[in-house]
């Protein structure tokens, strides 16, 4: 039933005055080892029924932050230092422990959301990477034969022959603009 049960338990009846309940229970709670169990849990008109819909809620955070934290592979949680705890119960604020929670939650759903997107962002960048280099890799298997056969064109057309003049440096510009314009549209079809 709890955390601390560690042999039988007996049932007992405990009568409080009300003003001084949170005293008794301080103490009982903090010099023997007993546990207490609301027998007003099924009433619906419980006075301390929003403090442990409060509580409720901070151990569901409790446990989605230490599930966060154990996917973290170098965190460590301190657990079960209860005797700490009680040493120091005093200085815990039910507010303060709460709003520190509320914001540690807020502050782990935020690194989440920006993880999800960062995540994203580098997967569409990868994506698009693939895509280009197999887009260059297929261009370059396709284009090969024909600019080498434009570049072997090309050198032996404007290299001068032995024994020959060579053309005017017009005359040979002009054929290799035009040889060059021929190449791409071969390429490009």
């Amino acid at each position: 039933m709890g955390l601390l049960r560690s042999e039988q338990m007996k049932h007992g009846t405990l009568v409080l005055p009300v003003d001084r309940a949170r005293h008794f229970v301080d103490l009982i709670g903090s010099c023997t080892n007993m546990q207490f169990e609301d027998m007003n849990a099924k009433d619906m008109h419980r006075p301390y029924k929003k403090y442990i819909q409060r509580i409720d809620e901070m151990e569901r955070i409790l446990r989605f932050l230490k599930e966060e934290l154990d996917r973290v592979p170098e965190a460590q949680v301190i657990t079960n230092n209860t005797d700490n705890f009680v040493q120091h119960a005093d200085s815990y604020k039910l507010d303060e422990v709460e709003a520190m929670l509320k914001q540690t939650n807020q502050d782990f759903l935020q690194f989440k959301e920006n993880n999800a997107q960062l995540l994203e962002k580098r997967n569409a960048a990868l994506e698009e990477r693939y895509v280009v280099q197999t887009a260059i890799s297929s261009m370059l298997q396709l284009s090969a034969p024909s600019k080498m056969w434009c570049a072997a064109r090309m050198t032996s057309s404007t290299m001068p022959q032995r024994g020959r003049c060579s053309r005017t440096t017009k005359e040979a510009r002009a054929q290799e603009a035009a040889h060059l314009r021929q190449c791409s549209a071969t390429s490009q079809a």
